[in-house]
């Protein structure tokens, strides 16, 4: 499949499998661009609505708070495209189910909150907010900007404690380093290779494929910094870290926030 041909395919035509001749990071960056254009009729088909509304010179006039049901979506959304994301990986596709089950657990999340995190870092400068795909807002204060909500004092510091984590340790290096949209597609592909279920996956294919990646995101970060790419480089490597944080913070304010049902987003990868 070359290049050229991108605009007939659908995002089902992408596979390591057709695409390892050719450079890895441009085309998972285009998968990840058709992924986005599909966001908009997923929240259509959802029932949720775009929660920001701009003014005519493209200044952001509302933006409101997430809901439990923008939160639902978001994660069912995530669940959808992470898993066809880990299934471009061919040594993913051909794991037996159960093992399959495992890494996606942890990979849904992980993906959900690189998504999030970009987009916090593209359109947020000032506040200490995390940005849904549909761009409604989670802030560290649980009550705020909603009359009359009750809440443990668990909760709440819980729910301070998650977000606050995910707007410093995720969306601010993402801002600070002006994550790109290369960038994020590869940091989406080397998690799903590093997250601590893959160590369950042995063999050349995945030392490949996972080399494959770190060199093309080395050269790009090179091509970007050439003063300072190898230190870009180790940056985004070290932001791993700051994302698996994140997902354990993720979990932790799913079991107890209000805005999430935990036992919804088992059975959803379960099944």
């Amino acid at each position: 499949m070359c290049l050229s041909d991108f605009k007939e395919c659908t995002v089902s035509s992408f596979s390591t499998e057709n695409i390892q001749p050719e450079p890895l990071l441009p085309l998972l960056t285009k998968l990840q661009r058709v992924q986005f254009s599909e966001h908009f009729l997923f929240f259509e088909q959802n029932n949720v609505d775009i929660a920001v509304r701009v003014n005519p010179s493209s200044k952001v006039k509302y933006r409101r708070r997430a809901r439990a049901h923008d939160v639902d979506v978001m994660l069912k959304l995530s669940i959808k495209q992470a898993t066809d994301w880990a299934n471009r990986l061919e040594l993913f596709k051909k794991l037996p189910l159960e093992l399959k089950k495992g890494i996606l657990m942890e990979y849904c999340l992980g993906f959900l909150l690189i998504d999030q995190g970009y987009k916090t870092s593209k359109e947020i400068f000032d506040q200490d907010i995390w940005l849904l795909q549909n761009g409604s807002f989670m802030h560290p204060n649980h009550c705020f900007e909603v009359a009359n909500r009750e809440s443990t004092e668990v909760q709440k510091e819980v729910h301070h404690n998650s977000v606050s984590e995910l707007v410093h340790c995720i969306a601010s290096p993402f801002r600070s380093l002006e994550i790109d949209e290369t960038e994020c597609a590869a940091l989406k592909t080397i998690l799903a290779l590093s997250i601590s279920n893959s160590t369950n996956i042995k063999g050349k294919t995945k030392n490949g494929i996972h080399d494959k990646c770190m060199k093309e995101l080395l050269r790009h970060c090179m091509l970007r910094s050439p003063n300072q790419g190898e230190k870009r480089f180790g940056e985004i490597i070290l932001l791993l870290s700051s994302i698996r944080c994140g997902v354990n913070a993720l979990y932790h304010l799913m079991i107890i926030s209000d805005l999430f049902d935990f036992d919804q987003f088992a059975k959803n990868i379960i099944l």
